[in-house]
This record gives C-alpha cells, structure tokens and sequence, in this order.
C-alpha cells in the first residue's frame, strides 16, 4: 500500500485484500481476526480455519488473485499476514 489509512492507494496490479478504510472497501478476503484481539499468530490461524471453512472464498481467491497477482494489505512488510496465506491459497495450497 501506498501513502497513509486516510489517503491509501492500492498498487495498479495489486488486489487490496483488508479491511474497510476510507475511500477503500473491505475485500471479501480481509482477515475478519483483529491482531490487537487475537495476536499475530491466533489471527492467522484463525484466518485458515476461515478460509477453509469456506470453500467459496478458496475457489475466488484462486480465480481473482491466482499465482501472478500481488496483494495489497495495511500490515508492515517483513511481517506475517494473511496475505501470506492469501498467496499461498492463490497458488494452490490448502490453508491448514
């Protein structure tokens, strides 16, 4: 992501995939496990266990973002995320 929570612009080949913020809205493959509730790493387990759950947003996720797509998120780079796992999803693994 470029520029700030108020003013967030999504890379041109990218898929945003986060939450709701001004001027972007929520993607279907936002993670709904808040790390200040859940902390990093029960957020990502918790994302799996969703995604799996969930075989409609599987099959979405590998039809809209695939291998060759990039996304696009608020977390800091070099830090685990759900778009981790997005990508991983995106290029034909199961989440858990």
């Amino acid at each position: 992501m470029r520029g700030d929570l108020f003013h967030g612009e999504v890379p041109e080949a990218a898929v945003y995939i986060g939450r709701a913020a001004p001027g972007l809205p929520a993607s279907p493959y936002a993670n709904p496990f808040p790390v200040k509730v859940h902390g990093r790493a029960g957020s990502l387990r918790l994302y799996r266990e969703h995604l799996a759950a969930r075989p409609d947003l599987l099959l979405a996720i590998r039809r809209d973002i695939g291998p060759d797509r990039d996304v696009a998120c608020w977390c800091p780079l070099g830090t685990p995320c759900h778009g981790d796992v997005v990508l991983e999803v995106a290029a034909g693994a199961d989440p858990l």
